[in-house]
């Protein structure tokens, strides 16, 4: 059995000034974007950098690529370009 908010995803579709909401579901979702992003930092996930460094490091470098409309994770998630960041 899944859990209830397994299928489930915000809706995409935005009007200006509304927030978007985004679960760490939807954002892991779409990890291979944000190794592809990291990648181009110079930075591989696969390397052992996340044994060595705090979440809070993590949370901040995959909040920068969601606030980034060039990155591909904030593609994948398919955010508006006009909104505001919850």
């Amino acid at each position: 059995m899944q859990p209830r908010h397994a299928n489930k995803r915000p809706e995409t579709k935005q009007l200006e000034g509304q927030k978007i909401r985004l679960t760490w579901i939807d954002i892991l979702g779409e990890w291979a974007s944000i190794e592809l992003d990291f990648q181009d930092w110079n930075i591989d996930l696969e390397s052992g950098v996340l044994k060595e460094r705090s979440w809070r490091w993590l949370d901040r470098r995959i909040y920068g690529l969601i606030a980034n409309p060039e990155s591909r994770l904030h593609k994948a998630l398919q955010i508006p370009l006009t909104h505001t960041p919850e």
